[in-house]
């Protein structure tokens, strides 16, 4: 009887965790019709002296100093910061919510998301590839350029409209772009 038992409970588990897994990954968890279904997140720490803002572009910040929990090895992977440089190589992505100086917060990486763009520096065409902006305040997108020996892009604008605040929605995808002289 006890053996029985056991064997009924393993099955059990097993069926228990198969239709978890499967309601996480069926056809109706995930319609494709809100551009959130397609976004993809990393948490990252806010190395920059300032908050940064809600749709701000991010950079990979490779001098951080690291807090004592952290591993005194790179910083790469784990911090952020806003950059004044244009097209930077070390772009990650844009910033889901404010994430104050010092705090983890969501960014997301692969996807749609709204972007801020700089006031001056942006020709807001559908297809047009952009990158980091170097307009104050940082942080800012602008069209790709492809002047830099090696640079990199965020990725490209999907609708010539704003949403009158100065975000675009832009398909993230960032990329470097290495070329020889």
């Amino acid at each position: 009887m006890r053996k029985f038992f056991s064997i009924a409970l393993a099955v059990l588990l097993v069926v228990g965790f198969t239709c978890q897994a499967r309601a996480e990954y069926s056809s109706t968890s995930v319609t494709g019709k809100s551009y959130e279904d397609q976004q993809v997140f990393i948490s990252v720490y806010n190395n920059y002296e300032q908050t940064i803002t809600e749709n701000y572009v991010v950079v990979w910040d490779l001098d951080g100093t690291s807090p004592d929990t952290v591993a005194t090895a790179s910083t790469m992977g784990a911090f952020v910061e806003v950059t004044s440089t244009t097209c930077n190589y070390l772009t990650v992505g844009v910033v889901d919510k404010d994430i104050p100086s010092g705090k983890v917060g969501r960014v997301c990486i692969r996807g749609p998301h709204l972007v801020n763009a700089e006031s001056t520096g942006l020709a807001a065409v559908a297809g047009y590839v952009v990158g980091t902006g170097d307009e104050s305040p940082y942080g800012q997108m602008q069209n790709y350029d492809e002047g830099a020996i090696t640079s990199g892009y965020l990725g490209y604008i999907m609708s010539a409209n704003s949403d009158g605040n100065g975000n675009y929605w832009v398909y993230l995808c960032p990329q470097i772009n290495s070329k020889s002289t």
